[in-house]
């Protein structure tokens, strides 16, 4: 991994349901999802919407990760925030991760789909410095 590491994150969301059992469907998508989460009682106000920046603290990571989490992955607020908890860096590590880290914190496809989401966001304002070069996609 690189500037950081993550605390022993299981693969599967729930490991006793089997992948071909049927899912209940998201919830309804609505602006009241979007509200923070708030870890460890930090009110940042970070959306899964916003651009990771590249100067954000491991606070903002995880929150933005958070986020995700809920929104996107559709992830409980606990489940997401013991997930988010773990994560450990600031804001380089989350552009800094491999394909194969973000497998290993969210599985398959979700890892893969979480680090292409990624990429299309290095060259936005605040993300990766352009002084900066990382890896290819693949």
């Amino acid at each position: 991994m690189p500037w950081c590491s993550l605390k022993s994150l299981s693969r599967s969301r729930n490991p006793s349901t089997s992948p071909d059992a049927p899912q209940p469907p998201p919830p309804p998508y609505s602006t009241s999802s979007l509200q923070p989460l708030s870890l460890k009682g930090a009110n940042l106000q970070i959306q899964a919407t916003d651009v990771p920046q590249w100067e954000w603290t491991r606070a903002q990571c995880q929150e933005w990760f958070a986020q995700i989490l809920i929104v996107k992955m559709n992830y409980s607020v606990e489940e997401a925030a013991a997930i988010a908890d773990k994560l450990e860096g600031w804001g380089p590590s989350i552009y800094t991760r491999r394909i194969q880290d973000w497998e290993e914190i969210l599985g398959r496809p979700a890892g893969v789909a979480l680090y292409v989401s990624l990429v299309r966001l290095r060259r936005k304002e605040g993300a990766v410095p352009l002084w900066v070069k990382l890896p290819s996609v693949w």
